[in-house]
C-alpha cells in the first residue's frame, strides 16, 4: 500500500478526516481539537441521532396523548354535567385538554416527519 501525501502538507492522506463539504484544503486530525469538557465519542453517544427504528416511539406517544385527551374530556364533562359545575370549571377543563392536545399533535407531527425521512 503506497502512502500518498497531500500537496499542502507533508502528512499522509489517511490522517485526514473525510468530510462531505467541499473545502479547498483538509485539516489534519492532529490539528483538530475536541473540547476536554465534552469528548466527542461520549457526547455523540448520549445526544447523537437514533436509528429509524425509534420512529415508533412518536407513534406510541401520540396514541397515549390522544387517549389521555379523550379520557380527560369525557370524565371532565361527566363530572361537570353531573355535579353542576360553573363556567370556571369548564375553562380549566379546556386549558388542561389543550395541553394534551398539543402533546398529541406534536408527537403526531414528529412521527410524520420521521416516517417521511425513511
Amino acid at each position: 500500500m503506497s502512502v500518498q501525501y497531500s500537496s499542502h502538507y507533508s502528512v499522509p492522506q489517511e490522517s485526514f478526516i473525510k468530510t462531505n463539504m467541499d473545502m479547498p484544503y483538509n485539516v489534519p486530525m492532529s490539528y483538530q481539537v475536541t473540547p476536554p469538557i465534552f469528548p466527542q465519542k461520549s457526547t455523540f453517544s448520549i445526544f447523537g441521532p437514533l436509528t429509524k427504528e425509534y420512529c415508533i416511539w412518536f407513534y406510541l406517544l401520540s396514541v397515549v396523548g390522544f387517549v389521555l385527551l379523550v379520557l380527560l374530556l369525557v370524565s371532565g364533562l361527566f363530572i361537570g354535567l353531573s355535579k353542576g359545575k360553573n363556567t370556571e370549571y369548564y375553562y380549566y377543563l379546556l386549558m388542561g385538554s389543550l395541553a394534551y392536545g398539543i402533546f398529541y399533535f406534536q408527537n403526531r407531527l414528529l412521527y410524520s416527519m420521521c416516517i417521511k425521512s425513511l
